[in-house]
């Protein structure tokens, strides 16, 4: 499956920014892998996501920080009578990312693809003053 998401940004600048740790940042969140990297024109994250409807993912950009956030729902299954091995993480996740690099995130794009999200936020010459939270659209 291979869907373009579009972004729509909500600037809130009354939100109040409370860990600022690499990786995790609630104790009740889990992880997903994630790779940063950078090109010369942008910052790329790239997140392995499968499972996960495009529309449940938000970006909070905040000065310094990127935090990705949303939620996988569980899937049911009525057949089954017990779990063995459940690894397959569901419900809230997330990551906040330290970054230097002057970004500018009106103009980030996304893409969904084979369970991957690849997020490319071009470089900017200021650094970023506002918070906002984007939502990845398809």
């Amino acid at each position: 499956m291979r869907d373009n998401a579009r972004v729509r940004f909500f600037v809130n600048p009354l939100h109040v920014h409370q860990r600022q740790t690499e990786g995790y940042c609630s104790h009740n969140a889990w992880a997903p892998p994630t790779d940063v990297y950078e090109t010369k024109k942008a910052l790329v994250v790239k997140m392995a996501l499968p499972g996960v409807r495009v529309g449940d993912v938000r970006i909070r950009f905040a000065p310094g920080v990127i935090a990705i956030f949303g939620h996988r729902d569980f899937q049911k299954d009525t057949e089954i009578l017990t779990y063995h091995r459940m690894e397959i993480r569901s419900g809230r996740f997330e990551r906040r990312i330290k970054v230097q690099l002057p970004l500018d995130p009106e103009n980030t794009t996304a893409r969904y693809d084979d369970g991957f999200l690849t997020i490319w936020i071009p470089r900017s010459n200021t650094h970023l003053q506002e918070v906002y939270t984007v939502k990845l659209m398809l």
